[in-house]
């Protein structure tokens, strides 16, 4: 995300929760194995709103740094994000053996670096898929930015309208195919989209409840009719999208209702989301017991490394340059 004059507190918390997602949903799978995870429900609970949240949240702040500076830099979204998509792919080949890792189960990894980095190049989200994702949608719906800007038709409504019929194509492709990460972007796309569209929303002082979530829901459904079809929308993703719609609305008011400064421990996760996000995949697999027990220890584990290699190592500004690009 763009520098901007103050950090959104409330944006914070709902990273923060999102994390907390990723994190409990890693040690479900984990703890679970191996037993199908999907049949559980509190996993599917979390997988229907956890990744979407964080995808809707990134079109967002990236509305917002449109309207703060007019621009934003992709050398900076391809260092930020690019470069540790395939970093953190490589960290992850290379220590995918050791137990307390725990994706050896998950993923194959029966072939060599170089034929790994070649499968990388054409499928950047076989292991980090997140980062490339954003990082694709930013690129369109920026490029729709600046190509309404140069026509003269710098609204907001004609970005949107631009980018949906660019993602639309997907539809054209195959369902199965997964190069350049054609999967996830087709899954959620519509999520960036309608992030972008709420920071809209907000720049308009539209507060009544009952509109937005009318309006977003209308986007939604009508965005993901394009792609999935009326079949793939109900129930499972209008009830996943009407959670987050609620996480959303919260951004008007979770600081009175939850009382969170900059200082609430869930907005300090928010804050360092994509640190956690990343450190995780080096001890997902570390915890005791069975079932439950296992999911709550692993959980637990693998907060607290996440927690104590982003206090401890992200002080060093060589080991954020190398690991996150911030260079």
């Amino acid at each position: 995300m763009e520098k901007m004059e103050k950090r959104n507190v409330s944006v914070d918390f709902l990273r923060g929760l999102a994390v907390i997602g990723v994190l409990l949903g890693h040690a479900l799978q984990r703890g679970l194995y191996p037993i199908d995870f999907n049949t559980v429900g509190l996993t599917k609970f979390i997988y229907s709103w956890h990744m979407q949240l964080f995808v809707l949240l990134s079109g967002y702040t990236m509305c917002l740094s449109i309207q703060h500076s007019g621009k934003i830099s992709i050398w900076k979204k391809i260092k930020r994000l690019v470069l540790p998509t395939y970093i953190w792919s490589i960290i992850i080949w290379a220590i995918h053996e050791w137990d307390f890792v725990g994706i050896k189960w998950f993923r194959s990894f029966e072939f060599s670096l170089i034929e790994y980095i070649k499968i990388l190049l054409i499928q950047p989200t076989y292991i980090v898929w997140f980062l490339w994702v954003v990082f694709i949608f930013t690129l369109v719906l920026y490029g729709s930015f600046r190509l309404m800007k140069k026509l003269g038709l710098s609204g907001d409504l004609s970005v949107l309208v631009f980018s949906v019929f660019v993602f639309s194509g997907l539809n054209l492709i195959g369902q199965n195919v997964m190069w350049g990460g054609c999967n996830y972007l087709r899954q959620y796309y519509v999520f960036f989209i309608v992030g972008y569209a709420c920071a809209c929303l907000e720049k308009e002082k539209v507060y009544n409840i009952a509109k937005a979530l009318f309006l977003l829901l209308a986007v939604y459904y009508i965005l993901y009719k394009l792609v999935y079809g009326i079949e793939a929308v109900f129930p499972s993703q209008m009830l996943a999208f009407l959670m987050i719609t609620i996480l959303y609305l919260l951004l008007y008011w979770c600081r009175i209702l939850f009382k969170i400064t900059e200082k609430n421990i869930v907005c300090w996760l928010g804050r360092n989301s994509l640190y956690l996000y990343l450190y995780q995949f080096l001890c997902l697999n570390i915890g005791v017991g069975t079932g439950i027990v296992r999911v709550i220890s692993i959980f637990c584990t693998s907060t607290a490394i996440s927690v104590a290699l982003v206090l401890l190592l992200n002080r060093s500004k060589k080991i954020k340059a190398v690991l996150f690009g911030e260079f």
